[in-house]
């Protein structure tokens, strides 16, 4: 039996779902190619859209950066 996380299944809903109206948008970015193959292969085998991956890590970037914002505002 094939067990999934929650988060894989929010992701898969969401392909079929509208959760957010919020319109999408673009966003080039340049690395080596090597870098590029090795993250492609990665996530074809973990069957995660290279998407997913990259709007995950930028979400999870940008909430550790406000956490630590936020915490630095009690300091003063």
């Amino acid at each position: 039996m094939t067990s999934f996380k929650l988060s894989d299944i929010i992701r898969l809903l969401s392909r079929f779902f509208s959760v957010s109206e919020e319109k999408q948008v673009s966003y080039r970015m340049f690395m080596s190619e090597s870098l590029r193959a090795k993250f492609k292969s990665i996530c074809a085998l973990r069957q995660v859209s290279m998407n997913e991956v990259l709007v995950e890590l930028v979400e999870n970037w940008i909430k550790e950066a406000e956490s630590k914002s936020d915490k630095g505002k009690g300091a003063a």
